[in-house]
């Protein structure tokens, strides 16, 4: 695979570059051959950050469940009238004891 990118040097004669398809990511190398693998590192840990982040989209979508739920009708009750009591006054708010 042939990847696109844009390069330029530095007055201090560092090879500057990124992928097109990645403009937000620069590297840089000390020759045009170094800056080519550093290209191809960035790349290759982007397809792997798109990769894990697409299997954790499939996970948190298909597996996870809300941990906190409320027990019962009387404690939902009893949320909502706290919130209507911050709403109304939120200097006497104090939080919920158990």
């Amino acid at each position: 695979m042939e990847l696109e990118y844009t390069y330029w040097v530095e007055d201090d004669g560092l090879f500057i570059g990124y992928l097109n398809s990645y403009p937000d990511h620069f590297t840089q190398g000390h020759d045009l051959k170094e800056l080519e693998e550093m290209l191809a590192d960035v790349y290759q840990i982007r397809q792997e950050e798109e990769k894990r982040l697409a299997q954790n989209e499939i996970l948190e979508n298909d597996y996870w469940k809300p941990v906190i739920e409320p027990a019962n009708q009387e404690e939902i009750e009893m949320i909502d009238e706290r919130m209507k009591d911050y709403e109304s006054d939120p200097s006497s708010f104090s939080p919920l004891r158990r």
